[in-house]
């Protein structure tokens, strides 16, 4: 029961702060789906720069870049770069990273949420 109840409070967080705003600008509908639009925008890019902050998953982006330019490097540089670990990693620094879960539920509702008004200002 818990984990519904914290999947609500992301699925009313953006609307009640969109009708928050609302009330204090024209009272049309489509004026709040533009306020729901840009209130979800908002708190979607805020979970989406969480989530990669979090628990290193610049690392993985890092070690898969650093990988890739060992081996599209020259032979010369790919000698130099040999042993150090730096530039040539053997594996990633850990296996499994962890993101937390509100991140992911405050990214995906608000993705949802982000579709739903595309989808409500075109049918206007």
């Amino acid at each position: 029961m818990n984990k519904y109840i914290q999947w609500l409070i992301w699925v009313l967080f953006a609307p009640i702060i969109s009708l928050i705003i609302w009330g204090f600008r024209t009272h049309t509908w489509s004026n709040y789906i533009d306020i729901l639009f840009i209130v979800s925008m908002i708190l979607f890019i805020a979970g989406f720069v969480v989530i990669l902050v979090q628990d290193g998953i610049f690392d993985a982006t890092s070690y898969g870049f650093r990988r890739i330019r060992y081996q599209m490097g020259g032979k010369k540089h790919r000698k130099a770069w040999e042993n150090d670990e730096f530039m040539n990693p053997k594996q990633a620094k850990r296996d499994f990273y962890l993101v937390e879960a509100w991140a992911k539920r405050m990214t995906i509702i608000n993705a949802i949420l982000i579709l739903l008004c595309l989808c409500a200002i075109f049918t206007f």
